[in-house]
């Protein structure tokens, strides 16, 4: 199994490069090469107060 932390991940792009993009599918592949996957789990949070941001939070999970 992999566990993906959405927040740190986020974090981590923009303290990087800004605008840096991750191809989501391409990290679990690249993360699971030459070992059976049973799945892969993706854990973030999102702020209640910013509805705007919650939902498109939400989509973005939902993308995934």
């Amino acid at each position: 199994m992999i566990f993906i932390d959405g927040s740190n991940l986020f974090h981590a792009c923009k303290a990087f490069r800004q605008g840096f993009k991750i191809d989501y599918e391409k990290l679990r592949d690249a993360l699971a090469a030459g070992r059976k996957m049973i799945r892969a789990y993706f854990y973030a949070s999102f702020n209640p107060e910013n509805e705007e941001i919650k939902e498109r939070q939400i989509r973005f999970y939902n993308a995934l």
